[in-house]
């Protein structure tokens, strides 16, 4: 049962990364769509590292920034973000290979301790897709307004 998690995860990462691939210059900083591009793609890789309990981070921005409430000096490079999301891949699988179905409705106590709310396994495996989905949406209708062909 995991292993649909898995096929889902490296689907969608993969379209994260063809979405850095794709990406102008301009567009990387462009924030048409309220944030910057390249701001969905941090968002969402460190997004993927709370869901997925890694410690210490790789993404290097503080919970503010993660959560759009603060800004930063200087935009990562394409190349940098790319460098951090291919980092973060091997510790996300990990955590998604260590659930088990039987400890689908457990509480992840660490995501429920951070978030002060119950979150169950599985709600946290549905959680990393879900959330990467969205944001991909949300780059790809950026790549689109641009004349890009984006990655659905």
């Amino acid at each position: 049962m995991t292993q649909v998690f898995i096929n889902d995860f490296n689907r969608f990462y993969d379209m994260l990364i063809k979405q850095i691939d794709d990406c102008s210059d301009e567009l990387w900083l462009s924030d048409d769509g309220k944030f910057p591009y390249w701001w969905h793609i941090m968002h969402t890789v460190a997004c993927t590292e709370l869901y997925a309990g890694t410690e210490p981070w790789k993404t290097p921005y503080t919970m503010p920034v993660v959560m759009f409430a603060e800004k930063v000096a200087k935009a990562p490079t394409r190349a940098e973000m790319k460098a951090i999301v291919l980092a973060v891949r091997p510790d996300a699988l990990a955590y998604i290979n260590s659930v088990r179905p039987e400890d689908f409705m457990k509480l992840n106590q660490k995501l429920t301790d951070r978030l002060k709310r119950e979150v169950t396994e599985l709600g946290n495996l549905v959680a990393i897709i879900r959330h990467m989905c969205y944001h991909i949406g949300c780059c790809d209708s950026m790549l689109r307004s641009k004349g890009g062909e984006g990655v659905y």
